[in-house]
C-alpha cells in the first residue's frame, strides 16, 4: 500500500465508524427515524455529482452523458436501490433508534458472516471449507453471547428495547450480506461513481417516501445539531466514503479492503464514549472479538492449494 492510500484507508474505516455516532447524535436531536435514513443517501447522492462531472475519463463529454448507464444496467441498479439502500437501512435505523451506536458497529461488523452464508448457496465459486465454517461459528457465537448477555450495562434502554434494535439490525446485517451477494451476480458494468449515484438517489427517495407512512409524528424538531448530523453522513459517510473506496479497491482489490469492517467497533465505541456517553461491558468486547476473530478467518485465510507433479 502507497502512502496515500494508508491515508484513504484509515479516513474510510474513521468516516464510516463515525457515521454511526453522527447517526445517533441525529436521531436524539429530533430527526425521525426514515426520514433522516432517506435524506442521508439523497443527498449522498447529489453530493457524488460533483465527483462524477469532474471525473478524467469524462472530459469533454457532454453533462448528461457523464450520467450514462451501460447496456442492460438501467433494471440492474434499480433493483440494487432497493437491496443495498433502501431494505437494509431501513432496517439499520430501527435498530440504532433503540442501540448504542458502539453496539451497532459490533454486530455489523458481522456482515462478512452473512455474505459468505449467501455465497456458498448462490455463488458457485464460493464453497464452505472447514475454516470457513469455523469463522462462521465464531462470528455467531459471538452475536448469540451479546444477544443473551445483554443487561442495563449496554444502555439505559430495558431488555425488551435493546433486543428489539439487536434483532433490527442483525437482519439489516443480513440484509446486506445478500445484497452483496446479489451485486456479484448481476455484475454492473457502468461506472461504479454513476451507479452509485443512482442507487443512493432511487433508494433515498424510496426512504422518503416510505417516512411520510411510517414515521409518527413528533414534537421535537430537528436542531442544528441533527442537521450537522446529517450533512456529515451524507457528505463524508456516504460520498467522499464511497468515491475513496471505489478509488482503492480498484488498485487493492476487495479482499483488503472488506478489512474495513473489522476496524468499525473499535472506533464507534470509542467516539461513543467519549460523545454519547455510551458505556460498554466486557462481554460486549468479548463479543466484539469472537466476531472480528471469525470475519478474519474468513478474509484472511486461504488454503494453500496442492501442486501436482509433472511427469
Amino acid at each position: 500500500m502507497t502512502r496515500k492510500d494508508i491515508i484513504y484507508y484509515v479516513l474510510i474505516s474513521l468516516m464510516w465508524a463515525t457515521t454511526l455516532n453522527a447517526l445517533k447524535l441525529g436521531m436524539n436531536h429530533g430527526f425521525s427515524i426514515f426520514l433522516f435514513a432517506g435524506l442521508r443517501f439523497f443527498l449522498g447522492g447529489i453530493f457524488l455529482i460533483p465527483f462524477i462531472f469532474f471525473m478524467k475519463k469524462n472530459n469533454g463529454v457532454p453533462f448528461f452523458e457523464k450520467f450514462r448507464l451501460e447496456k442492460g444496467d438501467g433494471i440492474k441498479v434499480v433493483v440494487l436501490s432497493f437491496l443495498m439502500f433502501s431494505v437494509p437501512y431501513s432496517f439499520l435505523y430501527v435498530g440504532l433508534a433503540y442501540l448504542p451506536s458502539g453496539i451497532a458497529g459490533i454486530i455489523g461488523s458481522s456482515i462478512p458472516l452473512f455474505t459468505m452464508l449467501f455465497a456458498h448457496f448462490f455463488l458457485h465459486d464460493e464453497k464452505f471449507n472447514w475454516i470457513k465454517i469455523l469463522g462462521i461459528f465464531l462470528g455467531m457465537g459471538g452475536l448469540a453471547l451479546l444477544a443473551v448477555s445483554a443487561n442495563r450495562s449496554f444502555s439505559s434502554d430495558d431488555w425488551g428495547k435493546f433486543i428489539t434494535g439487536f434483532i433490527f439490525y442483525t437482519i439489516c446485517a443480513v440484509s446486506f450480506g445478500a445484497a452483496n451477494v446479489a451485486a456479484k451476480k448481476m455484475k454492473i458494468k457502468s461506472d461504479s461513481k454513476v451507479s452509485t449515484f443512482y442507487q443512493t438517489v432511487i433508494g433515498g427517495a424510496a426512504i422518503i417516501f416510505l417516512s411520510f407512512f411510517l414515521n409518527k409524528k413528533n414534537s421535537a424538531y430537528p436542531d442544528f445539531t441533527a442537521i450537522l448530523s446529517l450533512l456529515y453522513v451524507a457528505i463524508f459517510g456516504t460520498a467522499v466514503s464511497f468515491v475513496m473506496y471505489y478509488s482503492m479497491i480498484n488498485r487493492l482489490g476487495a479482499t483488503k479492503m472488506s478489512t474495513i469492517p473489522l476496524n468499525i467497533p473499535l472506533i464507534a465505541v470509542t467516539v461513543g464514549y467519549f460523545l454519547l456517553g455510551e458505556t460498554i461491558s466486557p462481554i460486549a468486547i468479548l463479543s466484539a472479538l469472537l466476531i472480528i476473530s471469525g470475519v478474519a478467518l474468513l478474509l484472511f485465510y486461504h488454503p494453500k492449494k496442492r501442486l501436482l507433479s509433472q511427469g
